[in-house]
C-alpha cells in the first residue's frame, strides 16, 4: 500500500486483516498483516504492507503481485501525488500485477475535495482499477482487497 502520509493506509490494512478500526497513533511501516481469502476456490494468503510516499525508496527493488495507491478524498494534495507514485510503484510490480487506486475516507462527503469522477478518470488514464472506501465505516474495504487479490491471481 502506497500513498501520502495520513491517507488511511494503516486503517485500511488493519480493518481488512483484523476487522477493527485501529486507534489513532503513529504508523509502523514495514509491519505485515495477513489474511487468508478464498479466490477461485483456492485459499490465498494475502500479505499486506505499506509505505508512505517519502519512504518509498525503502521498498524499491521489492516485487509485488498487487499494489494499492491510496489517496484521501478530503485532501486534494494526496490525490495530486498519485501519478508520480504510480510511476515508482509500477517499476516494482511484477508484469501483470494488479494495481488499484483507492480513494479513502469516502464517508466524509461534506469535506470532499476530490470527486468520484476525478478518481475514476485518473484510474482509467493510468490503467488502474478504482474504488472508493472508508476504513472507518468499513465501506468497500473487503471488496477492494478481494478485487485486487482476484485480479492478481488472474494475471
Amino acid at each position: 500500500m502506497f500513498g501520502a502520509a495520513s491517507v488511511g493506509k494503516s486503517c485500511l490494512r488493519v480493518q481488512f486483516a483484523d476487522r477493527i478500526f485501529p486507534p489513532r497513533g503513529p504508523t509502523l511501516t514495514g509491519y505485515v498483516n495477513s489474511r487468508i481469502v478464498c479466490v477461485g476456490g483456492a485459499l490465498v494468503k494475502m500479505l499486506l504492507q505499506e509505505a508512505d510516499g517519502p519512504e518509498f525508496h525503502h521498498w524499491h527493488g521489492h516485487h509485488f503481485h498487487g499494489a494499492f495507491i491510496v489517496y484521501d478524498v478530503t485532501r486534494r494534495s494526496s490525490f495530486e501525488l498519485v501519478p508520480s507514485l504510480f510511476l515508482d510503484v509500477r517499476s516494482s510490480c511484477t508484469i501483470n500485477s494488479a494495481m488499484v487506486l483507492l480513494g479513502n475516507k469516502a464517508d466524509k462527503d461534506c469535506e470532499r475535495q476530490v470527486s468520484y469522477a476525478e478518481g475514476d478518470n485518473l484510474a482509467n488514464n493510468l490503467g488502474l482499477l478504482f474504488m472508493e472506501t472508508s476504513a472507518l465505516v468499513e465501506a468497500m474495504v473487503d471488496e477492494a482487497f478481494l478485487t485486487a487479490c482476484e485480479a492478481a491471481c488472474l494475471c
